[in-house]
């Protein structure tokens, strides 16, 4: 009887469920994106029951369910959709896009991806659509003003200038402080590329330098996926010491399985002169108040508009001109420049196959007239896919060729390649006409005759005509780089993937400066300096090899259990060669050869091999989908070190809870995630610091110059002045970091919050040392420096609906760096890092890393100025004076978009506030009379505001004046405290992207071949805003290189521009 009852229990149980099998029926169909694109692994469910499956690699799916059910399609990235059953058995869907949800998924170190809620460390990702809307030739100046924490610096306005990314401040003190680039996983090289000057002596910073660009501007922009921003050592550690200062990881476009799909985009742009100095327009040519036909100096009478002879008589004639103001004669001087960029793209794919084919042409020309600012590139992209049941693998190769022409900068040479054309326009008074000098040119002009070297105005400078006609470069470059990469599944949450890569490339430079030499017995002969010309090879080949093997661990335990885990080995080798050749004292005008001189050539090659290999592994322990901690841990050998101290070990882990998945909060508050991490990292030195290796013989020949060998047949070399180190040691970072991450009203408000403290230790530094002991550097191990920072980023969705959007996000960066301890035991904490006329870039103990110096006047205990008492000029200080760091107090980034029935307006920008640079901009218009300060007091003899002099032991307010002639004494010469005046804030706001694109709805292009088309304009650097103390040139132009040093400022940089233009996007 008991049995009979247990029996029609269980059947009172099952009934419901025999019934709502009977009402089940199968459903199928295809889930797409909204690009057209299939979509595998979109997860649907059955709402309200633990029915589900996941969409095949083709998109498709067939779940059973019942005609009341509703099925939940679900895909990150992507808005989920809920559709009722009903009696359809076929329902196909298309998931829009989610911008909000991009991004969930990242790509983290050594290209694993993972959920953005495991993460215990700060990442930013960047997608296609940001770093392309503004048609940026280069993607890493799309990325200015996104992520917070990411500093980012280009040099100039110029075609493919360089481009310096530093994150979360600066760790070292003469070693590298740039990230380490990563392109699908593989690591790539970002060699700056500048004048031969500096390849011929690495300290030479400011003599006729080029600005060739770094090799990572060079890709690409319209085959990038995404960038993420790994900016801890937590999330870079495992890539090995190259990545202590963060990680820019770049993931390029694969093909999709689908029709073949062809996408086509071609821009257009023009640009113009941002930034010119703002100069006084209230005095013209002269010296001393008086004019002078004969002086490049602005330091003449007041502008009357009188006509007033000037320049050199010239077969008993002079030219004749108003004494006038002539406001835009710098900017007049430069032209429009244009930029093209074509891009088209071939991908497709089956089930087991994809591939993707692409091929660009990026071509511009600059504003200055010529080519001589014009880069040109072209790049083809092969990937390709192919998987074969538990086997699959991908392979991605690209090739770059760039051509690009730059116009020198820095101090000019004439016993060499000749003068600077920036040097040259700045000099020239307020009252010339720049563009009349452009008569040296046509020689049927009848002013050609007043404007060559000869005869030009003055003695003291060179018509900038002649020296951008007479001298140029050319820089060639040939780069190869990819991956290839097998997976196999070997067991069902086992797998093993060995990714291997390079990056190759070939370069060759020429640099050339005509012969030009005075005519005897011309106006200008005796007082001009004759231009010896100069020609330069400079040929270099970079060669980086990586090889990753990884082995993949995934296993749930139950259902709230889970670790995900790696284990690996690294391996990699870069090698460099370098060959230079110079000769000086051309003898044949025009003729741009090495044996085009008698004098014996400047020849030197260098070569560098180094290698490191690491072993690496992670695990990331997670329970009940809401708390993760990600264990790992490296070990590297490096070639670089010396034996037995080459071996160094760092740790990270990390933290993170999402605390909205286990308490029960408001609904306004749909998400807050807590994080904590702490790592380690080291940094190996520069090859060859170990031993002191050998050089070419080079003896002083008694004090009439140096003996170079090999000479007379014979050769012979000499240890080095850098004595090696045999105790050197890794370089140290130990980072901890916390973070907080909330979402509210439906995720419509995003604050994400991040602090760090880091210390680098062992600072691996190359240390000036006293010639008597025979060597002049040694690099060593000596000082730390500590870097903490806080980074706030708000994302703000203030409107949604059916048709607009719009969207803003504001981020925040404060570092605090600062110099605990340098120098040997009784040195003198102070280290000089670069300086450019006694204004000097130190690392100091208790300042931050990049201070800087400068001369100031002498002043009594309340601050007053002293004075000499018999002229009135300040007196000079015998300290220097600690004028700031080259880091900013703070700073601002800004970034929205509109999203209206298929417009998208979209802008981002940034303000930086504090820090200060050198300027030799400033220093050379104060010298000749046409910065704007100058014109204090009509230029009267005036007392200097605030002055006293020394009497009787103590002060007393000073009442001389300082006289008319010394006016330009106490701006410009040489005896004065002017040094002062150039160093220059660096505060700035610059907007950075401004975009306006219309999509064209799907509806309008049915009956037409093409899939997807938009149509948009673009500006790029539209505003530049400075405050009054910097009226001369942006704070971000800089000729110092992409190391620390190119924040000290810019010795005779060219203008920064801002450029607009369109464009237009097909997909077929």
């Amino acid at each position: 009887m008991r049995k009979t009852l247990l029996f029609l229990f269980l059947g009172c149980l099952l009934i419901p469920g025999w019934q709502a099998f009977a009402q089940d029926k199968q459903v199928s169909g295809v889930v797409t994106a909204d690009d057209g694109s299939v979509l595998p692994g979109v997860n649907i469910t059955l709402k309200g029951t633990t029915r589900g499956i996941t969409t095949d690699i083709d998109g498709k799916y067939t779940i059973s369910a019942p005609s009341s059910g509703t099925l939940v399609y679900s895909f990150v990235g992507y808005i989920s959709q809920s559709i009722v059953v009903g009696s359809k058995s076929t329902i196909n869907v298309t998931l829009a896009s989610d911008a909000q949800q991009l991004g969930e998924v990242v790509v983290t170190a050594l290209g694993i991806s993972r959920e953005r809620k495991s993460l215990g460390y700060s990442t930013a990702t960047i997608s296609n659509t940001s770093i392309t809307e503004a048609r940026n030739t280069s993607p890493l100046d799309a990325l200015s003003a996104r992520v917070p924490g990411l500093s980012v610096n280009t040099a100039s306005g110029a075609p493919g200038a360089s481009t310096v990314l530093n994150i979360r401040g600066f760790n070292s003190v003469t070693g590298n402080n740039q990230p380490l680039y990563v392109i699908d996983g593989v690591p790539m090289n970002n060699r700056g590329n500048t004048s031969s000057t500096n390849a011929q002596n690495s300290n030479d910073d400011f003599n006729r330098s080029m600005d060739f660009g770094n090799q990572m501007n060079d890709i690409n922009p319209n085959e990038i996926e995404s960038i993420t921003v790994l900016k801890g050592i937590s999330a870079s550690a495992l890539y090995g010491s190259r990545a202590a200062n963060g990680a820019i990881l770049i993931t390029t476009k694969r093909g999709k399985s689908g029709k073949t799909q062809v996408d086509i985009s071609s821009s257009f742009a023009q640009s113009r002169i941002l930034r010119v100095p703002h100069l006084q327009n209230t005095y013209g040519q002269g010296w001393s108040g008086i004019f002078d036909r004969l002086e490049n100096g602005s330091w003449g009478p007041k502008l009357d508009g009188q006509p007033r002879v000037w320049g050199n008589v010239i077969d008993n004639a002079q030219m004749l001109k108003s004494f006038s103001a002539q406001e835009d004669n710098i900017k007049d001087f430069f032209d429009k420049g244009y930029e093209w960029n074509n891009n088209i793209a071939v991908s497709g794919g089956t089930e087991t196959a994809n591939y993707r084919v692409a091929y660009s042409n990026a071509t511009a020309d600059g504003v200055v007239p010529t080519n001589a600012d014009s880069y040109k590139r072209n790049t083809l992209s092969l990937s390709g896919g192919l998987k074969l049941d538990k086997f699959s693998v991908n392979a991605n190769i690209n090739y770059v060729h760039k051509n690009q022409k730059a116009v020198a900068t820095g101090q000019g040479d004439d016993a060499g390649g000749g003068k600077v054309l920036w040097q040259e326009l700045i000099q020239i008074p307020r009252d010339h006409s720049i563009v009349d000098s452009k008569a040296i040119l046509d020689p049927s002009n009848p002013f050609y005759k007043y404007m060559t070297l000869d005869t030009y105005f003055t003695p003291y400078a060179q018509n900038p005509y002649w020296t951008l006609y007479n001298q140029g470069n050319n820089y060639d470059e040939d780069r190869i780089y990819g991956n290839l990469e097998f997976n196999y599944q070997i067991l069902k949450e086992l797998s093993a993937t060995w990714r291997l890569g390079g990056d190759y490339s070939d370069a060759f430079q020429k640099d050339w400066g005509n012969v030009g030499r005075i005519t005897e017995g011309s106006p200008n002969y005796g007082i001009a300096n004759d231009v010896f010309g100069a020609v330069s090879q400079l040929g270099r080949q970079n060669r980086q090899f990586n090889s990753d093997l990884i082995l993949n661990y995934k296993h749930n335990f139950g259902s709230r259990f889970d670790v995900q885990a790696f284990l690996g080995h690294n391996l990699n080798e870069r090698t460099a060669l370098t060959h230079f050749s110079k000769v000086t004292n051309l003898d044949l005008p025009g003729f741009y050869s090495l044996s085009n001189s008698s004098v014996t050539p400047i020849t030197f090659g260098t070569t560098s091999k180094r290698r490191l290999v690491g072993v690496y592994g992670s695990a990331t322990f997670g329970f009940d989908n809401w708390l993760y901690l990600t264990v790992g841990a490296r070990n590297d050998w490096t070639s670089t070190l010396p034996k037995g101290k080459n071996s160094y070990f760092y740790p990270s882990a990390s933290i993170s809870a999402v605390l909205s998945d286990v308490f029960k909060l408001p609904a306004e508050i749909p998400f807050v995630k807590v994080r904590f991490a702490a790592a380690s990292a080291g940094n190996d030195a520069d090859p060859y610091q170990i031993y002191s290796v050998y050089v070419p013989g080079d003896v002083r020949a008694g004090g009439f110059g140096n003996i170079v060998f090999p000479f007379g047949g014979i050769n012979a070399y000499e240890v080095s002045n850098n004595r090696g180190n045999e105790a050197l040691k890794p370089e140290i970072s130990n980072e901890y970091e916390g973070g907080l991450e909330l979402g509210f009203f439906g995720r419509r408000v995003g604050l994400d919050l991040s602090y760090y403290n880091k210390l680098t230790k062992n600072q691996i530094i190359s240390l000036s040392l006293e010639p008597a002991t025979g060597v002049t550097t040694q690099t060593v191990n000596l000082g730390s420096v500590r870097n903490k920072g806080l980074e706030l980023a708000l994302n703000l969705v203030p409107v949604r609906t059916d048709k607009i959007e719009w969207g803003v996000t504001f981020n925040y960066n404060k570092i605090w760096n600062k110099v605990e301890s340098l120098g040997l035991e009784g040195g003198s904490g102070n280290i000089l890092l670069n300086s450019s006329y006694n204004v000097k870039l130190r690392a100091k103990v208790g300042e931050p890393l990049g201070s800087i110096y400068s001369p100031d006047t002498r002043r009594d205990p309340n601050g007053n100025i002293i004075v000499n008492p018999e002229t009135g000029l300040p007196l000079v200080s015998s300290e220097e004076t600690y004028r700031g760091s080259i880091n900013p107090n703070y700073t601002l980034g800004l970034s929205t978009y509109l999203d209206f029935k298929g417009l998208r307006l979209s802008a981002n920008g940034d303000y930086r506030n504090g820090g200060v640079f050198y300027s030799y901009t400033a220093r050379l218009n104060y010298f000749n009379g046409n910065a704007y300060n100058t014109q204090y007091n009509d230029r009267e003899p005036f007392v200097v505001p605030g002055s006293v002099v020394e009497h009787d032991g103590g002060f007393i307010p000073n009442t001389t004046p300082v006289s008319r002639a010394d006016v330009f004494t106490y701006y410009g010469g040489q005896t004065s405290a002017n040094e002062f005046n150039h160093v220059l804030p660096r505060t700035f706001f610059k907007l950075r992207n401004v975009s306006l694109t219309y999509t064209v709805p799907k509806k309008s292009l049915e009956k037409l071949p093409v899939r997807g088309a938009s149509i948009g304009i673009f500006g790029r650097n539209l505003i530049l805003w400075t405050p009054k103390a910097n009226h001369y040139v942006d704070p971000e132009a800089n000729t110092f290189g992409t190391s620390l040093k190119n924040l000290y400022g810019e010795f005779a940089a060219g203008p920064s521009t801002a450029t607009y233009g369109v464009q237009l996007n097909l997909s077929f």
